[in-house]
Order: structure tokens, then C-alpha cells, then sequence
């Protein structure tokens, strides 16, 4: 645990400096629906660039132990099938390792989220508030509504986790069997990364959607998310812009899985391999 909290947390601030100003915009534009160039537009006239990085502090401040918990989830995973006599290296206990490792991810990641996504929506001139006016103002005696949306990001990143370490380990396998020399080069772990990110939020874009807007409602009187509000949220987004609307900020979140993902494999490979200790 104690090696992959080091080489998770490099990957980890990696990811989120590389790829938090695509996660703003992407997450605006879940909210507001308004389209990709006046959302910067507005952004960066409201904020400057310091906007791009708005609400940035829970995540990169969890960043490590988030990382490590998926990272050592997915390792342990694996090596408990391995002494069962499985293949760890099949897809199917990749698979599954990484529905574990996204499971265990949502219960930390979903409150980072949510104080994030808050803080991201006053990038569009709402009014300006710290952490401390948010918890004062909205969750005073309801601490347990940090946990609004678990359901949604447990059932987004159980699937996603599972297709992008999926999809990362059969893109090495691929790189490596067409190199020259049979060997893994720093390249091959950024494709691979990319590759692994763009399958990562492409497979649970629609239900990453439903996760934002119901993290951004100002209605904190109910504990929790239940299948029917998600299912009210979903109609609601259909309704007003029908298919399209679940794919709102997609452009950005592409940019941000394929450039984000795959400076944060590669720091993780990196790390494995220079850093052993």
C-alpha cells in the first residue's frame, strides 16, 4: 500500500493539473448546456485563467489517497484471483478488478465531487463562496448529504474502471506485440493511457452527466440519491435536448481523457519503474 500511495499520487497530481481546466468546462457545460466556446468565454472573462482551475483544492488534496486506493485496489484484486490459480492477466479478472477499484473509489470520490462541481458553477458569474460558506450555508446538520450522488458515481465508476484498465491492458499488449523489440516504451504507456481514458468516461459519459446535475441542485433537503431521482434527471435531459444533451462537454472530456489519462499512466509506469523501493 505504502508503494502504490507514492507512485497513485504522482499519477494522481499529474492527472488532475493536466486535466482539471477540461473538467471545468466539461462539467459547466453539463450544468448550463451552453456550448463549448462561449462556456471558456465565460470562464475566463468572470475569472481569468485562475477559473479554469476552480475547485480544484478537494481533489488534488485527495488525489493521492484516491489514486492509491484505485491502483491498490485493482493490484490486490488481481493478485487474490492469481492465488486462487486464475490468470490475472485475463480480461475477465482485469474486469472485474476494475469494477472493485471503481466501487471503493466512488465512496472518496463522490464528496470530492460534489464540493468541486460546486465551486466550478461560480466560474459562470454565480456568486463567489469558499468552502466554508458552502458547508456552513448548505450543509449544516446535514453532513451526510457530502454523500449526494454515491449511487450514480458508484454504478459511473464500477463500469468505467472496469473499461479502462480493460482497454489499457489490451492496448500494451498490442504496442508491445508490434514493436520491434517486444518492450513497452514510454510511449506505449501514454497511448495506452489515452486509450484507457477515452473508454474510461466514453462508456459512462451519459450517467457522468446525470451525476453533475444532480450534484449541482441546490435541493439538499433529501438524503441521498435514489433510482428514481436519477431516472427524473434522465427524463428531464431527454426531454430538453434529447440525446445530445447526455453528451454535453463531451468534446472537453475527450480532451482531457486522452491528454489527463495518459500523462497519469505514464507517471504511474514511471514511478513503478524508477522509483522502486
Amino acid at each position: 500500500f505504502r508503494k502504490e500511495l507514492l507512485y497513485g499520487s504522482i499519477a494522481g497530481v499529474c492527472i488532475q493539473l493536466v486535466g482539471h481546466p477540461f473538467d471545468t468546462v466539461k462539467t459547466c457545460q453539463q450544468i448550463f448546456m451552453k456550448k463549448a466556446s462561449k462556456t471558456v468565454k465565460i470562464i475566463y472573462s468572470n475569472n481569468g485563467l485562475g477559473g479554469f482551475y476552480k475547485g480544484i483544492t478537494p481533489p488534488l488534496a485527495t488525489s493521492a489517497l484516491v489514486n492509491a486506493i484505485v491502483f491498490t485496489a485493482y493490484e490486490s484484486s488481481r493478485t487474490i484471483f492469481k492465488h486462487f490459480n486464475y490468470n490475472k492477466d485475463s480480461y475477465t479478472v482485469i474486469g472485474i478488478s476494475g469494477v472493485f477499484a471503481g466501487i471503493l473509489n466512488s465512496l472518496v470520490v463522490s464528496p470530492v465531487e460534489l464540493l468541486k462541481i460546486r465551486m466550478q458553477m461560480e466560474t459562470q458569474g454565480l456568486e463567489h463562496h469558499s468552502y466554508r460558506d458552502f458547508f456552513k450555508n448548505n450543509l449544516k446538520g446535514h453532513k451526510s448529504l457530502l454523500m449526494r450522488g454515491l449511487l450514480v458515481t458508484n454504478l459511473r465508476d464500477s463500469i468505467s474502471y472496469a473499461c479502462q484498465f480493460i482497454s489499457y491492458e489490451y492496448s500494451l499488449r498490442k504496442l508491445k506485440e508490434y514493436s520491434p523489440n517486444k518492450v513497452n516504451n514510454l510511449l506505449h504507456f501514454f497511448i495506452a493511457g489515452s486509450i484507457g481514458g477515452f473508454f474510461c468516461w466514453t462508456s459512462t459519459y451519459p450517467l457522468d452527466t446525470i451525476k453533475t446535475i444532480i450534484q449541482s441542485t441546490d435541493n439538499f433537503e433529501r438524503r441521498g440519491v435514489t433510482r428514481s431521482e436519477i431516472f427524473t434527471v434522465a427524463m428531464k435531459v431527454y426531454r430538453e435536448k434529447r440525446i445530445r444533451g447526455f453528451f454535453s462537454g463531451y468534446n472537453f472530456c475527450l480532451g482531457r481523457a486522452f491528454i489527463a489519462n495518459g500523462v497519469g499512466f505514464l507517471a504511474w509506469e514511471l514511478s513503478k519503474n524508477i522509483l522502486k523501493y
